[in-house]
């Protein structure tokens, strides 16, 4: 089930993407190269790596963090427009308590000691599975926090996502990337 965003985590995510712009090193975001080595150029989501194929989650490589990271997080997030002109922002699969001196996820499992949260549906799915005829837009979000976000295995994705974009806790860091997928 998808749910609508809420406005204020709306506004969060809005804020967080202009502050990550800013000058100000006291709301300074660093930014963090974040891609899957599996995604062409074009953008387009292989097969492999959706309930269509191998059903395994997309592998991902980040390079430097800030110096301060306690924890990552990373979010895949499905994003489904609406007929006001607006996204409808879901959780497809979370995992939090990555360590600060990993650089990658391998496609297959989550990392060692990764905390893996619910997604919308209500399960801790590591893929992607949009329904058949269907076409998506997936957001993959990996934040570098400077505390730890005190996640516990089966902890909503929704809600910390909500927490991190109105910085509680602030993060120090942030990289994404998009895909596109279109399932026969």
């Amino acid at each position: 089930m998808r749910r609508p965003l809420d406005p204020i985590v709306a506004g969060a995510l809005i804020l967080a993407s202009l502050l990550a712009g800013c000058g100000s090193t006291a709301a300074k975001i660093v930014s963090i190269d974040f891609i899957s080595p599996a995604v062409p150029t074009t953008g387009k989501l292989p097969t492999l790596y959706t309930c269509a194929g191998r059903n395994a989650p997309l592998p991902l490589e980040w390079g430097a963090v800030p110096a301060n990271t306690a924890e990552l997080v990373v979010f895949a997030l499905g994003l489904t427009p609406t007929p006001s002109g607006s996204s409808e922002i879901s959780v497809l699969w979370a995992a939090a308590g990555l360590k600060p001196t990993l650089h990658r996820i391998v496609a297959g499992d989550p990392p060692p000691g990764a905390r893996v949260g619910l997604n919308n549906a209500g399960n801790t799915r590591f893929s992607l599975c949009p329904a058949k005829g269907t076409s998506h837009r997936y957001l993959f979000v990996l934040y570098s926090l400077p505390t730890h976000a005190s996640a516990q295995q089966g902890f909503q994705g929704i809600e910390l996502l909500g927490h991190i974009t109105s910085n509680l806790p602030r993060p120090s860091g942030r990289g994404e990337f998009a895909v596109e997928y279109e399932r026969a």
